[in-house]
């Protein structure tokens, strides 16, 4: 008897069409590929505030005195001729692509699940 019934996954509700599980698997699909972009842009963002850091850093350890923030006057003597620009590396910047991160990555495991739930 159990060889004849028709095996839906757990994700699939017992009443779903074939054409509501195709519709749901295309949805499933499409939101997790916008997710791995989304995830993509905030990792490029996340390596571009590393290498500021990176920049700063190196910048502290052999010349900290010509370190210069914007907005900031500064002695001729001090000012650098190879300026350093360390945009947007606000610790609120640093936070936000973190938690943007977490956000995206945590959603891409609950994408995961229902790809493994619909076999996809």
């Amino acid at each position: 008897m159990l060889e004849n019934t028709v095996w839906y996954s757990l994700a699939q509700r017992y009443y779903m069409s074939d054409e509501e599980t195709r519709e749901q698997k295309a949805k499933i699909l499409l939101e997790s590929s916008e997710n791995q972009a989304e995830i993509d842009k905030w990792e490029v963002r996340a390596r571009e505030i590393a290498a500021s850091l990176r920049a700063l850093a190196d910048r502290l350890e052999n010349s900290p005195e010509q370190v210069v923030f914007s907005g900031e006057e500064t002695p001729l003597e001090f000012q650098s001729s190879q300026p350093l620009v360390a945009q947007d590396v606000a610790l609120s910047e640093i936070q936000r692509v973190r938690d943007n991160l977490r956000q995206l990555k945590f959603r891409r495991r609950d994408l995961q699940r229902s790809k493994d739930a619909f076999r996809i």
